[in-house]
C-alpha cells in the first residue's frame, strides 16, 4: 500500500461536531506526512478564507481545494479557479428569487463572497459563520460581472430536496450541477468542476496515480472525490450514499476517525 497523497473533507469529516480538530494532535501526524512527502488536501465546499484559518501555522505546506473544487491554492497561492459566465449568473438568480423568495443565494468569489442585506436572519447567521471573507451587498446583481466559482444557497432543511429537483429540471446538466454539502445548503458548481476533477488535475500534476490517493468524506459533494481515490474512506455518520460509494469505512468524526486511520496507515 503506497500512499502519495491525502484528501480530507472538512465539515462532518475532518471536523468534529464543535467544527473543530484535535490541532495538537495533528501537528506530529502533519510533520509526519511531511517528512514521508505525502500531500495533504484540503478538499471542502467551503470558502479558502475560512479553510486557511483552521491550520494557521501550516496553511502555506497544505494544498486547498475550496468551493467544491472551483478554486485551488497551491503553495499559499491561487493555482487555479473556474468561473460561472455573467448571463447564467443573472438567470441563476433571476430564477431562485422569483420562485423562492426565501431561499438565500451566495455568490462566492475567490477571495470574497457576498449576500444581500435583506437576507433573512438564519441565512446570514449561517454565513457569517462560514464565510470569513463575506460583504453584505444590496443587490447580488451588481456583483455579476466579478469572477464566480460557486454559488451557494442557504434554505430551510424541509426545502432542500424539492429546490434540488426542481433546479435539475430547470437547468441542464451541462449549465451548472447542483450537490447538497449539509447544514441546509446547495452547491451550484460548474459541471464536471469539482473535488474530484480538481484533485485529479494535481495528481497528475504530481505524477500521482490515483490508486497512491486516500480520502475521507461524508457528503454528496464528496462522491466524485471518493470515486477517484482508491482508498476511499467514507465517514460512519456519513451519508448512505456516500458509503456506498466509498471502498471503506473509517470512524465517525466525533471518534477522530480520519486521524486514526491515518496513524494506522502510517504504522
Amino acid at each position: 500500500m503506497t500512499i502519495k497523497a491525502i484528501a480530507v473533507d472538512m465539515d462532518g469529516t475532518f471536523l468534529n461536531s464543535h467544527q473543530d480538530y484535535d490541532r495538537e494532535g495533528f501537528k506530529p501526524l502533519f510533520k509526519t506526512l511531511k517528512e514521508k512527502n505525502i500531500r495533504f488536501i484540503v478538499a471542502s465546499g467551503n470558502q479558502y478564507a475560512q479553510l486557511k484559518s483552521f491550520f494557521p501555522e501550516d496553511n502555506k505546506s497544505i494544498v486547498f481545494v475550496a468551493e467544491n473544487g472551483g478554486v485551488v491554492v497551491l503553495d499559499g497561492k491561487l493555482s487555479a479557479k473556474k468561473t460561472f459566465s455573467k448571463h447564467l449568473l443573472e438567470v441563476i438568480i433571476t430564477f431562485l428569487h422569483e420562485k423562492y423568495g426565501e431561499t438565500t443565494v451566495i455568490l462566492c468569489g475567490p477571495e470574497t463572497a457576498y449576500i444581500q442585506s435583506s437576507a433573512p436572519d438564519y441565512a446570514r447567521e449561517f454565513a457569517d459563520r462560514h464565510y470569513y471573507a463575506l460583504e453584505r451587498v444590496d443587490a447580488l446583481k451588481d456583483h455579476i460581472n466579478e469572477p464566480i466559482v460557486k454559488v451557494a444557497l442557504v434554505l430551510p432543511d424541509e426545502m432542500v430536496d424539492e429546490v434540488k429537483t426542481n433546479i435539475a429540471k430547470v437547468f441542464a446538466e451541462d449549465a451548472l450541477t447542483a450537490v447538497t454539502s449539509g447544514f441546509g445548503c446547495i452547491d451550484l458548481i460548474i459541471p464536471r468542476q469539482h473535488k474530484g476533477s480538481s484533485i485529479e488535475a494535481l495528481l497528475k500534476d504530481w505524477d500521482v496515480h490515483s490508486d497512491e490517493l486516500m480520502a475521507f468524506g461524508d457528503s454528496e459533494n464528496d462522491l466524485e472525490m471518493l470515486k477517484l481515490a482508491k482508498y476511499s474512506y467514507a465517514m460512519a455518520n456519513g451519508s448512505e450514499k456516500v458509503k456506498k460509494a466509498a471502498r471503506f469505512e473509517a470512524p465517525s468524526n466525533d471518534d477522530n476517525g480520519v486521524f486514526k486511520t491515518i496513524e494506522q496507515f502510517l504504522k
